[in-house]
C-alpha cells in the first residue's frame, strides 16, 4: 500500500465519525473529499490535476479524475451550508 492509500484510508476513518452521513449523503462524497485533502497535501498545489495523479481509482483517464474533483468542489456549496 503506497502513501497516498493509507493518508487516504486513515483520513476517511477520521472523518467519518466526525462528519455526520446527513451532510455527505453518500459515502463516495467523502472518500472524493479525502483523496483531494490526500492530493492537495502531497503536491502542495490548488490544481485538480495534479490530486488527480495522486488518486487511486477505476478511472484510467486523467479528465474523469478531474471531473471527479469539479465535481466535488461543485457540490460542496450546498455541502457547506449545510454544515453552518
Amino acid at each position: 500500500m503506497n502513501e497516498a492509500k493509507q493518508m487516504h484510508d486513515a483520513l476517511l476513518n477520521a472523518l467519518l465519525p466526525i462528519i455526520p452521513r446527513t451532510v455527505y449523503q453518500d459515502s463516495r462524497r467523502l472518500n472524493t473529499l479525502a483523496w483531494a485533502i490526500v492530493g492537495l497535501y502531497l503536491t502542495h498545489s490548488v490544481r485538480l490535476g495534479a490530486w488527480a495523479e495522486v488518486l487511486e481509482g477505476r478511472a484510467q483517464d486523467a479528465a474523469s479524475r478531474v471531473r471527479r474533483f469539479a465535481r466535488l468542489s461543485a457540490s460542496s456549496c450546498s455541502l457547506s451550508t449545510t454544515v453552518v
